[in-house]
């Protein structure tokens, strides 16, 4: 049997209903209930944000309506998929830390094709390779923005605010510095 409430199809629980409008009737005295947008979903929900999104909503978002990556073929090899992989076309883009440009997003799901994790990996750094953002470092990014050798640097003198004079570069091949680093204070 199918829940009473007509635009349910759910199966039932208890006294005709499913359980979402079982518990709602013991709550509220009505199974048509429906508080605060709590129940909506999507856009009708009350705690919507639109546009003003993480990169982890935007990857919950794209479950939520796509559904999981492995139920699509790679977009490259035809394989089973793994991941949402976004193309980076978008014009409205975003980065997952907007003060290094790493891990970009955007919040219009459109941009997100499935890709399995040979070809999402390849992807991104062949496709989006970024140059490091240490002035005079034309290494490609791999971390924070930023070339392997300046990443451990960075993390050796506790992560201070990133800037070319505290992860110098001499003779185009990052050295450590002996000075000692002053951190940014927030």
């Amino acid at each position: 049997m199918t829940c009473s409430v007509e635009t349910c199809g759910t199966s039932t629980y208890s006294k005709g209903l499913c359980r979402k409008h079982h518990t709602r009737l013991l709550r509220h005295g009505d199974p048509l209930v429906v508080l605060n947008g709590r129940d909506a979903p999507g856009s009708a929900s009350a705690k919507w944000r639109g546009d003003d999104v993480t990169y982890r909503t935007v990857h919950s978002r794209l479950v939520a309506e796509r559904g999981s990556a492995d139920r699509h073929a790679c977009v490259d090899c035809g394989k089973s998929a793994q991941q949402w992989s976004y193309t980076g076309e978008s014009p409205v883009e975003r980065f997952a830390r907007p003060e290094i440009p790493s891990h970009p997003y955007s919040p219009d799901l459109s941009y997100y094709v499935p890709r399995c994790r040979p070809c999402h990996t390849a992807f991104d750094v062949h496709a989006r390779a970024t140059p490091c953002v240490i002035e005079g470092c034309d290494a490609r990014a791999v971390s924070n923005g930023m070339c392997g050798p300046h990443v451990c640097r960075w993390r050796r003198r506790g992560r201070p605010e990133i800037t070319a004079e505290n992860l110098r570069v001499r003779d185009g091949y990052p050295r450590p510095r002996r000075a000692t680093l002053t951190h940014a204070v927030s």
